[in-house]
């Protein structure tokens, strides 16, 4: 008979058999009822992409998960420059700091107050702070306009000490044609003017380095040096620069927390010094870039036509390179960005425009050379400064020349090699105005020219680009969006979710909004709908994944691991068993002595070990339940064989020429079956329980979506006894299951067991 005949046979014979089987098992009430619920969580298996309401990474929004503080504080009417914050401790949190919001009017005006955090997140910080200044540079000699003010962040003197926590810092100020350095906290005594020279111009861009200004990972400190003839203390020095098309002055001056006005810590006055006043054609806004880390990095930038021009600090040239974009002559036409670390890598991002794209380089400040590193094939142009991480990525926002399909700006996130980052995605409905990136979030934060904020976020969970999400929408007086960083004083470092502020400015008001970048989180939440407009029916984690989405997909690792091991774990009992019944002797002693050594090892250290070797995984819990599963079923399975071996059949098989192979397959497997699958529905519960319990004892697959993880993440997030919409289903999920296989156990038990059946 040909092999195919044989298997079509073999397999006419168990289908008869199962068919045998299930009509027995429909006269089971329990056994109906364990079919129903085994088939209604194959179902949702099954079907878990149709019938889930989210994807498995799938994260509530910000706006349904965290709780966002906003404060706002109204100033008096006027013409606005840009506004500014100033942090009097910038990379130093928990100090008793706090941030000057500071609000310039071009009538000469110009309005301090202190933010600072309190032990109740919900203050208004300008209540906390409760210092207001308001200075008229008019009343000390100095004529309007006001065109521009920089803030002159406190620094570290040389035995390490941050001096005054709040009033510290300068104002670096033009007014008309007059550079001055104002201490604002002993105004309005003329004296408070501490420095002031005659430009001979109105500046077109001014501005402080950014180190400075307290935008650095980084903060000013002075240098301590001591030496057989004493203690000497240099620096650290502040630069302050002015420019019109064809001219640049730079000044260079010294500035200490613990003193006010300017000296070092042995209060020596140093007035500041013209380091640079050089005639060039500017093209663009230059750049003062002090690398306090490396001093060998520092240097002015200055676009001039199709170069870049950079000198020392000292006012000496240092190097002239060529801008090109596509081999053609480029202009640096937007402020240019920086790396914010110190002092690697010491980068300066310039955007360019070129005759058919605009495109972005990269210049080394270390090794003074230029390159050209990303040219987006997209018919747009930069306006606003190259957005750097601390991470080394680099956000550029290009502004479409015809906005069309609801997109008018596209951020792009690319590495400083301008290796594009394809999970980001940063389309926005309208034009770019300005942008800034929070590396303790990972979050761009942009306002369009409408007013409208929006932030994004590179990847979630998963890998899924989640795109800009609309924060606020304002009106088209909305602008000066600005990072705050915490309001105890420090701008850059390691904060908390909700130490995170941000704010932007209503110029046709004058009315300013605190808000919290990221804010407090409410997960996990309880069922309901929010925000959003999403609708949770059973609530939230503690991240914002959706427990019914993955009670869903839970479901299936159930079945996995479920169905497999207890498969794998029948197969091998059943063979083990018939063949020992089967042939007994040395063969049946051998076998039977392994089944022992199984029985009696020791679960969890097995897991532990087995665990560290290969990693933790689903498939690793399938092995070592089927391995050390199988050893029970051997043993029924093996008295079951040496009763059958007996009977008048097996010894018609042997006369009839029957291999022994033969005989245990097609004679002694069929009539063990029943046993088999009984084992099998009970081992299946047995395994659901078994992985559950191995996850929340956190020896579970943690990339997996299962019952057990879900268990084991509400105990480590400390959820456990008041988010009961997070702990209730997957427990009653993994009962209702395992009972289900238990109620068809229990019907198997019946049909094999005759005397079962009148109880």
């Amino acid at each position: 008979m040909p092999l195919r005949d044989k298997s079509m046979k073999i397999a006419k014979r168990y289908w008869l058999l199962l068919r045998v089987s299930w009509k027995a098992l429909r006269q089971s009430k329990l056994g109906l009822a364990g079919v129903a619920i085994i088939v209604a969580f194959g179902l949702m298996a099954v079907l878990a992409p149709v019938i889930s309401p989210f994807t498995p990474d799938y994260l509530a929004p910000e706006q349904d998960v965290f709780q966002k503080l906003e404060f706002q504080e109204q100033y008096p009417a006027g013409t606005y420059l840009p506004t500014l914050v100033g942090p009097t401790t910038p990379t130093y949190s928990g100090v008793d700091g706090g941030i000057w919001y500071i609000v310039p009017s071009s009538e000469g005006y110009i309005d301090m107050k202190l933010m600072k955090s309190s032990a109740e997140n919900a203050s208004d910080p300008f209540d906390v702070g409760n210092i207001s200044i308001r200075l008229d540079v008019r009343a000390v000699r100095m004529a309007a306009p006001l065109v521009s003010v920089a803030y002159v962040c406190p620094g570290v003197n040389g035995n390490g000490q941050l001096g005054e926590r709040t009033r510290a810092g300068l104002l670096a100020v033009v007014a008309d044609q007059t550079f001055a350095l104002i201490d604002p906290f002993k105004y309005p005594d003329p004296g408070c003017v501490l420095f002031s020279a005659p430009l001979g111009f109105r500046p077109k861009w001014s501005g402080i380095d950014p180190l400075s200004a307290g935008e650095m990972y980084g903060i000013p400190s002075e240098n301590r040096q001591d030496t057989l003839f004493g203690t000497v203390y240099s620096g650290p020095y502040r630069y302050f620069f002015a420019a019109s098309d064809g001219q640049i002055i730079l000044y260079r001056f010294k500035y200490l927390t613990n003193l006010y006005g300017l000296g070092g810590s042995d209060g020596i006055a140093e007035p500041p010094l013209q380091a640079l006043d050089i005639a060039i054609n500017i093209s663009g806004e230059p750049l003062v870039y002090v690398n306090q880390g490396n001093g060998s990095y520092s240097g002015i930038v200055v676009p001039s036509d199709n170069q870049l021009v950079v000198y020392n600090l000292d006012g000496s040239p240092r190097v002239t390179l060529d801008l090109p974009v596509s081999s053609s002559p480029a202009t640096v036409t937007a402020p240019m960005g920086y790396s914010r670390s110190m002092p690697f890598p010491a980068f300066v991002f310039v955007p360019l425009h070129g005759a058919s794209r605009d495109s972005v380089g990269v210049l080394s400040m270390e090794n003074n050379s230029f390159s050209t590193v990303f040219t987006p094939n997209v018919d747009g142009h930069i306006d606003i400064a190259p957005s750097p991480s601390r991470e080394q990525a680099l956000h550029v926002a290009y502004n479409l020349n015809a906005p069309a399909n609801g997109i008018g700006a596209i951020i792009y996130r690319m590495s400083y090699g301008g290796v594009l980052d394809e999970s980001f995605e940063g389309e926005l409905p309208k034009k770019c105005a300005e942008m800034f990136y929070v590396t303790e979030s990972t979050k761009i934060f942009v306002r369009c020219e409408d007013g409208s904020t929006y932030s994004g976020v590179a990847t979630v969970g998963g890998g899924t680009a989640q795109g800009m999400r609309l924060l606020a929408k304002t009106g088209p007086g909305t602008k000066y969006l600005q990072a705050i960083g915490t309001l105890s004083g420090s701008k850059y470092g390691s904060m908390s979710s909700n130490e995170m502020y941000g704010s932007y400015f209503d110029t046709s008001t004058g009315a300013v909004t605190i808000f919290q970048l990221i804010g407090s989180t409410v997960a996990p939440l309880p069922p309901g709908k929010y925000a959003s407009g999403n609708t949770y029916y059973l609530g939230t984690d503690h991240v914002g994944h959706d427990i019914l989405t993955w009670l869903i997909y839970g479901s299936r690792i159930a079945f996995i691991v479920g169905i497999l091991s207890a498969f794998f774990s029948v197969v091998i009992g059943t063979l083990v068993g018939l063949v020992s019944g089967y042939y007994g002797g040395i063969v049946d002693m051998l076998l039977m002595r392994v089944t022992d050594i199984v029985l009696v090892l020791p679960v969890l250290p097995i897991v532990l070990i087995w665990s560290a070797i290969w990693g933790p995984s689903i498939w690793t819990i399938i092995i070592i339940i089927a391995v050390l599963g199988w050893a029970g079923i051997a043993r029924v399975i093996r008295a079951q064989t040496l009763s059958l071996k007996e009977r008048p059949f097996i010894d018609a098989a042997h006369v009839g020429g029957s291999s022994d192979s033969r005989i245990i397959l097609k004679h002694l497997a069929p009539n063990v079956l029943p046993f088999a699958f009984l084992y099998m529905t009970l081992l299946v519960a047995g395994a659901i329980i078994t992985e559950a319990a191995l996850s929340f004892l956190g020896l579970g697959d943690p990339k997996a979506i299962s019952w057990g993880i879900m268990l084991s993440t509400i105990q480590t997030s400390g959820s456990t006894l008041h988010a009961w919409w997070w702990l209730l289903p997957p427990g009653i999920a993994i009962t209702v299951l395992s009972l289900g296989f238990y109620l068809v156990g229990r019907a198997v038990d019946e049909i094999v067991n005759p005397r079962l059946r009148g109880r």
